[in-house]
């Protein structure tokens, strides 16, 4: 980002799709600035003007790699929200996923761009993970996104019904493509809980795939 694909990922796609591999990533985890050359400012949800740049390319780049045989995701939000220092004033996937949906909905044109993309294939993808919460913790409590945990998938499936009526699993598909439960030495779970050991996490594992099989879309 703030750049559209380049031509050789079409072509790529182009060839994957000839072979009947069809789902594609057209980006990832757009609410870190990491993902984007420029200023690291203006990378925030509280930008209009990167959530307009975000919104078009999606769009241009979805219809396009539909035209290829591909069928585009939406793209994952990196999970940021978590604590009573929730929304992160910058980075928040859940405000992120909020304006941009907003963006789209807020014109015709775009809204029914985006009806067209999930029509023709288009999905989301979404980066879901097990911290020390337990399994069902309600990803909006108190009103405010907390997607630091495994039902954070809910959080682009509720903007989209919000903003474009439609329903995951059922208006399309919903996939996460970068997920599970970190190891008790990851990076990533700093600030939280941290399992004992393997054995545990092992466990745990198996025991979000068996809850994710039964409960989600």
């Amino acid at each position: 980002f703030p750049n559209r694909l380049d031509r050789d990922r079409f072509e790529k796609m182009k060839h994957y799709a000839r072979e009947g591999i069809v789902w594609a990533e057209i980006g990832n985890e757009p609410n870190l600035d990491i993902e984007w050359s420029g200023p690291k400012e203006f990378v925030s949800w509280q930008n209009p003007e990167c959530i307009r740049v975000l919104a078009e390319a999606w769009l241009a780049d979805s219809e396009e790699a539909l035209n290829f045989g591909a069928r585009p995701a939406y793209y994952a939000m990196a999970p940021v929200d978590w604590g009573d220092g929730r929304p992160h004033p910058q980075l928040s996937g859940t405000k992120f996923n909020e304006k941009f949906w907003q963006y789209i909905a807020a014109d015709a044109g775009r809204r029914n761009r985006a009806l067209s993309i999930f029509k023709r294939g288009g999905w989301v993808a979404v980066h879901v993970a097990v911290y020390e919460f337990p399994l069902d913790f309600e990803p909006f409590p108190q009103g405010r996104g907390w997607d630091k945990c495994l039902r954070a998938y809910e959080i682009p499936m509720h903007h989209i019904k919000q903003n474009l009526g439609l329903t995951a699993g059922v208006d399309y598909a919903i996939l996460s493509t970068e997920s599970g439960v970190f190891t008790p030495e990851s990076h990533s779970i700093g600030g939280h809980e941290r399992l004992p050991n393997d054995d545990t996490h092992a466990a745990l594992m198996v025991k979000m795939f068996d809850w994710l099989e039964a409960n989600s879309p």
